[in-house]
């Protein structure tokens, strides 16, 4: 997972390739994880400041300041290393990199491409292209669902953390 993370950022301009379905996936969930405890370390340094006056405090909320400004250095700098990967695995679909451009439709554009990227990549054998079938162990298909309700578990989590950080 960690090499698929590596080597998406050893190719911020490569608009050109293409990148397998596991190296782009890898990659998204590496970057969430890294920015859930960036955000996670955040909220708790706030906490920290805010909630006692002590010297103390302050002293232990500033490495947590510290990780997570680096934690968002990291999410800002893999939205550009995400653009070149997310046209090199539509590209590995055997789709335009025009394609990218369907996200900017409101609602049902995200969803198309999110379809396009969870495709299979193409395969060619002497000039002729065929698609790996998608998955049916029912081993795969439930760790898919788990690991997509988990996602989504997170995002509801961090939500409910912000609003209770603004109350």
């Amino acid at each position: 997972m960690l090499n698929s993370y590596i080597s998406a950022w050893k190719r911020p301009f490569d608009f050109q390739g293409k990148s397998t379905r596991k190296e782009y996936w890898h990659f998204v969930i590496l970057n969430l994880i890294v920015t859930v405890i960036s955000y996670v370390l955040f909220l708790s340094a706030i906490a920290l400041t805010n909630g006692i006056n002590s010297s103390f405090s302050v002293v232990m909320s500033m490495p947590l300041y510290l990780i997570s400004s680096i934690g968002l250095l990291l999410f800002f700098g893999s939205i550009w290393i995400a653009l070149p990967l997310t046209v090199r695995r539509i590209r590995d679909v055997g789709m335009s990199w025009k394609w990218i451009f369907l996200v900017s439709l409101p609602y049902v554009g995200g969803a198309f491409v999110l379809i396009f990227l969870t495709r299979p990549s193409i395969l060619s054998i002497d000039g002729n292209e065929y698609y790996f079938r998608y998955p049916t162990k029912k081993n795969h298909i439930v760790g898919y669902w788990i690991a997509s309700v988990l996602i989504i578990a997170l995002f509801l989590v961090m939500f409910a953390i912000s609003l209770i950080a603004a109350i």
